[in-house]
């Protein structure tokens, strides 16, 4: 009688490790006569680096192959 269906004829599976990566976090935001700083993590690549923006644009301050991530807790 109450038959719950499925929202799509075929429903695509999707790993755990698939959803997390599709997603960029960002945190730590911060505002000062520089700029608007905050860092982002891109599951991609495991990196967290810092941005700022300033004048209408986005920059990357973290260089190209590091990350800012801390294992401290």
């Amino acid at each position: 009688m109450n038959e719950t269906h499925a929202s799509s004829p075929s429903p695509d599976l999707l790993s755990a490790a698939q959803a997390v990566a599709a997603g960029t976090d960002f945190a730590e935001l911060a505002v000062s006569p520089a700029g608007l700083f905050w860092s982002e993590f891109r599951p991609q690549d495991a990196a967290t680096r810092i941005w700022r923006w300033h004048d209408g644009a986005a920059a990357c301050l973290t260089p190209e192959g590091f990350s800012v991530r801390s294992r401290v807790y």
